[in-house]
C-alpha cells in the first residue's frame, strides 16, 4: 500500500515486494544523503538492512506470527510491524541513515514464539500478562490498516512513542532534506529531470507518520482485552493529547512546510528524451513543465482527508457528548480554519501555496 504522488490516494496491490521496498528506500537515501557519489555505500547498507528486516518478518509468517502494528510504540518490539526507515539528525544537523532499520529479533516476537511453541511449562496466560505488565501490546490489521482507524499507537510505518511528537520530528529532518536537495543526489550522466522522482519520497517524507499522528484526533485507546486477564479494556484519549497531534497536523499544511526553493524548481526541467512521467512522479496541470503546485495540493490534502473524515468528526460530537473534557468537533475545526485562513501572506509565492491549502 503506497502513496500515489499524482493525487494522494493510497494505490493497493500485490507487487514484488522486495524489489519495491529496495527501491523505495533507495530513492529515499539518495534524496536524503544527497550525494550520490560519495554516499553509495551509505545507501547499499540501507538497502540490504531493509532486506533483513523483510526475510525476519516474512520468517515470522511461516512461524505463524501476524503482524503487531503497535510494536514501534515500545521501541521497535516486532519484526512483524512494518518499519518505516529512521533517519536523524546527527548532534551537527546533518542527516543520518545510521540506526534506519533495527538488527534485532523484537521483544514482542519472543513473547509471540515463547507463546506459541513452550512446551507450557509455564502457563500461557502468564506469559501474556507478563507481557502486557511490561508495557508490551498487541494490535493487528484491522485496527491499523484503516483511514478511519481510532487506535493511538497502532499504525502502519509509523515510529516513535508518540505518533505527533515523532511527526514533528519528521518535519524537522524532512525540511532539512528539502533545503539540502540537489542535482548531488543524481548519479553523473543521469538527467537533471530526474530529480522530480527523487523529490517525491522527500516531499512526502511524512505521509505515513501523519496518518499516525492523526488517529489520536477523535481517539480512543483500547486493547483485545479478555476477561480474567490484565489489560485496560478502553479510554479515552486526554484533550491535551489529541491538540497537540492537531498542532502537528496543522504543521503539515504550513506554507513553510510546503515550500520547495527556486533553486531546486530551476534544476527540475520538463522530461529528457527517453524518460517519461509514471506514477511515481507527482501529476502536472501545466504540461511537460514541472507542477509544482500539484505537489503542493498532494501534500496538503494528504494530512486533510483524514483529519476531516466523517466517521473521526463523528466520533468528536459523540465522545464530547460522553466526556465534557473531550475536546469536541467545533474547537477542532476553529483550530483549523485559524490556523490556515486568517492570516494570509503578502508574498505572492506564499499566497500561491496559502489558497491551495
Amino acid at each position: 500500500s503506497v502513496v500515489d504522488p499524482r493525487t494522494g490516494e493510497i494505490i493497493k496491490g500485490h507487487v514484488s515486494l522486495g524489489s519495491l521496498r529496495v527501491r523505495q528506500d533507495f530513492l529515499i537515501a539518495m534524496a536524503m544523503l544527497n550525494r550520490y557519489d560519495e554516499g553509495t555505500e551509505e545507501m547499499k547498507e540501507m538497502a540490504l538492512a531493509r532486506i533483513r528486516q523483510l526475510s525476519a518478518h516474512e520468517v515470522g509468517h511461516t512461524l505463524g506470527l501476524v503482524h503487531n502494528y503497535a510494536a514501534s510504540h515500545t521501541n521497535r518490539a516486532s519484526v512483524m510491524d512494518y518499519p518505516h526507515p529512521l533517519v536523524e539528525l546527527d548532534e551537527n544537523g546533518k542527516i543520518t541513515l545510521d540506526k534506519a532499520y533495527d538488527t534485532q529479533i523484537g521483544a514482542w516476537d519472543k513473547v509471540a514464539i515463547n507463546y506459541g511453541y513452550s512446551l507450557r511449562d509455564e502457563e500461557p496466560k502468564k506469559i501474556l500478562e507478563r507481557a502486557f505488565d511490561e508495557g508490551l501490546m498487541f494490535i493487528s490489521d484491522r485496527d491499523a490498516r484503516a483511514a478511519d482507524g481510532a487506535h493511538p499507537t497502532a499504525h502502519l510505518w509509523d515510529n516513535g512513542t508518540e505518533a505527533a511528537t515523532e511527526l514533528n520530528r519528521i518535519l524537522k529532518v524532512r525540511k532539512v532534506a528539502l533545503e539540502n536537495l540537489s542535482d548531488n543526489a543524481l548519479p553523473e550522466g543521469e538527467p537533471y529531470s530526474s530529480l522530480e522522482e527523487i523529490l517525491v519520497p522527500v516531499y512526502l517524507f511524512h505521509r505515513y507518520q501523519l496518518e499516525a499522528a492523526v488517529k489520536v484526533i477523535g481517539g480512543l485507546n483500547y486493547n483485545y482485552a479478555v476477561k480474567g486477564g490484565n489489560q485496560m479494556v478502553a479510554e479515552f484519549i486526554p484533550a491535551e493529547d489529541q491538540m497537540v497531534a492537531l498542532e502537528s497536523m496543522i504543521a503539515c499544511v504550513d506554507v513553510d512546510n510546503l515550500k520547495i526553493s527556486e533553486d531546486l524548481l530551476d534544476n527540475i526541467p520538463p522530461k529528457s528524451f527517453g524518460y517519461n512521467r509514471t506514477r511515481e512522479s507527482f501529476a502536472s496541470n501545466t504540461g511537460p513543465v514541472f507542477d509544482y503546485y500539484s505537489a503542493v495540493e498532494t501534500a496538503v490534502q494528504l494530512p486533510l482527508q483524514f483529519l476531516l473524515m466523517p466517521e473521526r468528526a463523528n466520533r468528536l460530537v459523540m465522545f464530547q457528548d460522553r466526556n465534557s473534557s473531550q475536546p469536541g468537533l467545533e474547537p477542532v475545526l476553529d483550530r483549523l480554519i485559524n490556523g490556515t485562513w486568517t492570516s494570509p501572506s503578502s508574498d505572492p509565492t506564499e499566497r500561491g501555496i496559502e489558497r491551495i491549502v
